[in-house]
């Protein structure tokens, strides 16, 4: 029996995704494989050689009414903190219009950064990057689940569709979680995604069941 052609599309849909999210898998094992051999490579480095003090100022100046100027927006920032006894400085201004140009200046400053700090940083930031994409490999497992079963359905109700749907919903928690612990109020740009995706898996499944409902009343 001839597929209706609704479900041709889905099919043809559920197999490009499965092709993309593979090629995506590829590039995130490789992105995790070379943050963890960057980071086993840096771990005999030394860190009492060097230390980083200094300062720097800039000023940028854009024309006013400009399409750099229309596009770009340049927000004032002022930075004063002092981590593990390293001094950071940064203070970006906005000076206003002057003889029709836009003027910004920057002062940056930094004190006592040495070795040691840079590498800790480094590596913690190696660390963070492996674990974002392990998430991010973990949620595109259950993408391609669910594509697969879309390329293979017969309906997009069928209970297999339904239950990687149900999984790739619940794979996005652990990401956006990480997100949370990681970067404070931005999590709310990665949970709001989580949670309308989440509320559209639910709406799916119960209209399945309304489907199914009516389908044994008939």
């Amino acid at each position: 029996m001839e597929k209706n052609q609704n479900i041709r599309k889905i099919n043809t849909l559920g197999k490009v995704c499965r092709i993309l999210i593979t090629i995506t898998q590829v590039f995130t094992i490789i992105g995790i494989i070379v943050c963890i051999i960057v980071g086993i490579a840096a771990i005999p480095l030394p860190t009492g050689e060097l230390t980083v003090s200094g300062n720097a100022d800039a000023q940028i100046v854009v024309e006013d009414g400009s399409l750099l100027d229309e596009v770009v927006e340049v927000s004032e920032t002022s930075l004063d903190e002092k981590i593990f006894n390293t001094t950071l400085k940064l203070m970006i201004k906005d000076n206003g219009v002057i003889d029709g140009n836009r003027i910004y200046t920057i002062d940056a400053a930094i004190d006592n950064l040495n070795g040691g700090k840079i590498k800790f940083i480094f590596l913690a930031t190696l660390a963070t990057g492996v674990i974002i994409l392990a998430l991010i490999f973990v949620v595109l497992v259950f993408a391609k689940k669910l594509a697969s079963s879309l390329e293979n359905c017969n309906s997009p109700f069928e209970p297999a569709v339904l239950d990687a749907m149900k999984k790739f919903g619940y794979s996005l928690i652990p990401y956006a979680v990480s997100k949370l612990l990681m970067g404070g109020l931005s999590f709310i740009g990665t949970a709001v995604p989580v949670v309308v995706v989440l509320m559209f898996i639910w709406i799916f499944r119960y209209g399945a069941e309304l489907q199914q409902e009516s389908d044994e009343t008939l």
